[in-house]
């Protein structure tokens, strides 16, 4: 059995540098109100992974620093071991130590697993299987929704199927966001479809290109100046090609000029030949201007043509961009949005048939865990009225409703019927309690004093602690409420639970501290004109001088006697516990013998 074997604070609010050495069994903590006792829950809390706040910080000091060391079990280490990897964890025989610093610069602050540093949320993780704090507003626990189907899950043993439920519920949650949103999407593109089409049609029908618009102007220009361009090209032709003493007719002269010289070394033969080449290209040039100048003469109606065509263009700019670019875009895009609508339908079906699957695995586990459910609430029950009982809650009468409820939509879970869901599945659970013998069964919420709620919380941990993995469990004052009659009840209650697994409990009652395996006394000092809280461990002969101030001073010698016979009377208590215990494992194996 693992518990919390050291428990280390440095300024923390009030608590400049506390120790605590604690053990298997029942640990009480004690001490007058005020003293501090709630800041070592506030410190569990803190090392569990809880908010934290920079007043929490002892004034004077930078940081506060929390660590707990915890003995481990075997099983307690393979369940470690699911969330780490060894190099975190050593072997199964080390205690495994968390550390929290919380630094008045926020970004400072960090967490360690073994002197190694670790996310917040595997602090949260790994502590929560080995701790269970239940503090003063734990009270609230018992209407919370979270924790009702905790404990009924786990005294049903059912935490594995749940945990599978719940990922084919997180599925199904993600398959119904992605069919939400496809739905959603098939109506936008639906909605405009046909607008779209006509929008493909009226654009690919122009059959624009880039570029277009600026070759149609400039098209244009030649239009209106073709006269004129015309007439340029005919005299630019006529003197290089036609007209006596035209430039062609002189490169010619010039040429055979030139080849009369005599040129015995071949001089003039270079200049001949770019000569040639140049009536050649002036040949050409006038040819094509010539060809240029009766082009644009021979077009006609061009001019309307370009301009309807540039009017079209004009059109289909303002309707759907402000460049040729940008209209040929938005077809691309319009034939985009039609190709989705159809990839959208497609994958909706695809959708739609694993959601349906999902649908049927998770309504049979959902089925299956609302039987099981059913099954342990009836035992959890009776188990619960009867500890009621014991703690003088007499007419007590606990009982776990489990309804589900009828929607238009959830799941198939018969031929008739179909359920709502949620992440547990396709149950509500409510807790009731009647308080007295005629009372009827109502919401806890509407039922219970604070001091009845507290010993239905103790009633619910003892319960479970039987049925469920051991852990450290924590209680700041379960006792609260009530007197010292039931606080004797209470106390007994506490210790039977530590003989499962460590409890810490905080009192204010001395019925209860006289159960204590291990006595820690809280109190507060003024040092150096600074309160500090003062934490040590009672030795055997501390323990009646703490018990007589709890009862109300331990300077009297009638209270300091009964708080030693109260010390007697809880011992006698655990003893007597003890001897029924060996009872009823003799009385066990003489069965099993027998059998055999």
């Amino acid at each position: 059995m693992g518990y919390l074997s050291e428990l280390s604070v440095k300024n923390f609010a009030t608590i400049e540098d506390a120790n605590l050495d604690l053990g298997p069994g029942l640990n009480i903590i004690t001490g007058e109100t005020g003293a501090g006792k709630s800041l070592l829950i506030g410190a569990l809390g803190l090392v569990s992974g809880n908010r934290s706040l920079k007043h929490q910080v002892r004034a004077g000091h930078e940081k506060a620093e929390v660590r707990a060391k915890f003995i481990i079990s075997e099983s307690d280490f393979e369940l470690l071991s699911s969330f780490l990897n060894h190099k975190f964890l050593g072997n199964s025989n080390s205690p495994i130590i968390f550390k929290r610093v919380i630094n008045v610069d926020s970004k400072l602050s960090f967490c360690t697993v073994n002197d190694k540093i670790c996310s917040l949320k595997l602090l949260q993780r790994l502590t929560s299987q080995l701790l269970k704090i239940y503090s003063q507003n734990s009270q609230a626990n018992l209407v919370n929704r979270e924790f009702k189907f905790n404990v009924l899950d786990e005294f049903a043993g059912i935490n594995n199927q749940v945990k599978t439920f719940q990922s084919y519920f997180s599925h199904l949650m993600i398959l119904r966001k992605e069919l939400t949103n496809l739905n959603g999407r098939i109506s936008e593109i639906e909605a405009k479809r046909e607008f779209l089409e006509f929008q493909i049609q009226d654009i690919q029908r122009a059959e624009l290109k880039v570029g277009e618009e600026e070759l149609l102007h400039d098209e244009l220009e030649m239009i209106n100046h073709s006269e004129s361009i015309f007439n340029a090209c005919a005299d630019a032709h006529n003197k290089l090609y036609e007209e006596p003493g035209c430039a062609l007719d002189k490169i010619a002269i010039s040429i055979k000029r030139i080849d009369k010289i005599p040129d015995p070394g071949n001089v003039f033969q270079k200049q001949i030949q770019l000569l040639d080449k140049a009536h050649e290209l002036v040949r050409e040039a006038s040819q094509s201007i010539r060809n240029y100048g009766q082009a644009v003469q021979r077009i006609p109606n061009k001019e309307e043509q370009i301009s309807e065509r540039l009017l079209l263009i004009g059109h289909l700019m303002r309707k759907y961009g402000g460049t040729v670019e940008e209209v040929i875009r938005n077809s691309e895009l319009a034939e985009s949005s039609l190709q989705e609508l159809e990839d959208c339908r497609s994958k909706r079906e695809d959708v739609m048939r694993l959601l349906a699957q999902a649908e049927n695995q998770a309504g049979l586990i959902a089925a299956e865990l609302s039987v099981q459910r059913i099954k342990a609430s009836k035992a959890l029950d009776l188990i619960i009225t009867n500890k009621l009982k014991e703690l003088a809650m007499v007419d007590a009468k606990f009982s776990i409703q489990i309804n589900q409820h009828e929607p238009n939509y959830g799941f198939q879970i018969s031929t008739n019927n179909t359920y709502s869901f949620n992440d547990r599945g396709i149950d509500d659970v409510q807790f009731l309690i009647g308080s007295g013998a005629f009372d009827v069964l109502r919401p806890i919420d509407e039922s219970l004093s604070g001091g009845e709620a507290s010993r239905l919380i103790l009633a619910l941990s003892v319960a479970l602690s039987k049925y469920s993995n051991q852990q450290t469990m924590v209680f700041d004052e379960v006792d609260s409420g009530v007197g010292g009659r039931i606080g004797d009840l209470i106390g007994r209650s506490l210790w039977e639970l530590a003989q499962e697994g460590q409890v810490l409990c905080i009192t204010h009652l001395p019925q209860v501290a006289v159960f204590a395996d291990r006595h820690i006394q809280v109190s507060k000092q003024i040092i150096s004109q600074k309160a500090s809280t003062v934490i040590q461990t009672l030795k055997e002969n501390e323990k009646a001088i703490e018990i007589a101030e709890m009862l109300g001073d331990s300077e009297s010698i009638i209270i300091f006697d009964a708080a030693e016979r109260l010390l007697e009377q809880g011992k006698g208590s655990k003893l007597a516990y003890s001897a029924l215990k060996e009872d009823m494992k003799d009385y066990s194996t003489a069965g099993l013998l027998i059998a055999d």
